[in-house]
């Protein structure tokens, strides 16, 4: 009975570390999403900033504004791991998709030629849902991008949005590198 009990107790100490191992990949992961395409965004801005461009006042607010949202994704992320227990419901606003994805890559230097963003629809492509949310979304499928083109090839990674049977739709492609599922695995 004391080696059943001891077997126990071995078995829950167990799945509590596994569990806390579990919750700080996802915590890790959900903070290097928006490092990243900061990362990015600053060494973009450092090597394209010029304070004498006729559109300079534009880019450092555009610059300004992803930043600060992806410093609040962050923010809200180690709120959400403090508050572990009981994960935020998603804040549902009406937003632009277009506008959300520009954003995202505005911050990751898309300007940069490998970078495209095509537009199918025209006007905004509207949608409801969670902007912190979607903006992890971006930068997680951005990032991805990034990081599967090997080094030496000159990347491409293509971000189209459009309107298909009432719903908007965004599609991220990239020339990096591909896997084949066989047997469930990569």
């Amino acid at each position: 009975v004391e080696e059943l009990h001891a077997s126990a107790e071995r078995l829950a100490r167990s799945e509590r570390e596994s569990a806390w191992r579990e919750m700080a990949r996802q915590v890790a992961h959900e903070i290097k999403n928006p490092l990243t395409p900061m990362k990015l965004g600053i060494q973009h801005f450092q090597r394209t900033w010029s304070p004498d461009a006729p559109d300079a006042a534009e880019r450092l607010e555009r610059f300004s504004k992803a930043m600060v949202e992806q410093i609040d994704a962050l923010s809200n992320i180690a709120g959400e791991f403090s508050n572990f227990a009981q994960m935020p419901r998603a804040q549902e606003q009406d937003l632009d998709l277009a506008e959300v994805a520009e954003g995202a890559m505005a911050l990751i230097g898309a300007a940069e030629k490998h970078f495209t963003l095509e537009r199918i629809a025209s006007g905004a492509l509207p949608i409801r849902a969670d902007r912190e949310q979607l903006l992890r979304v971006f930068n997680n499928l951005l990032k991805n991008a990034v990081q599967a083109i090997p080094e030496g090839r000159e990347g491409h990674i293509d971000v189209r949005l459009q309107e298909q049977d009432g719903h908007a739709l965004a599609t991220v492609t990239d020339n990096g590198k591909t896997f084949e599922l066989k047997d469930g695995a990569v």
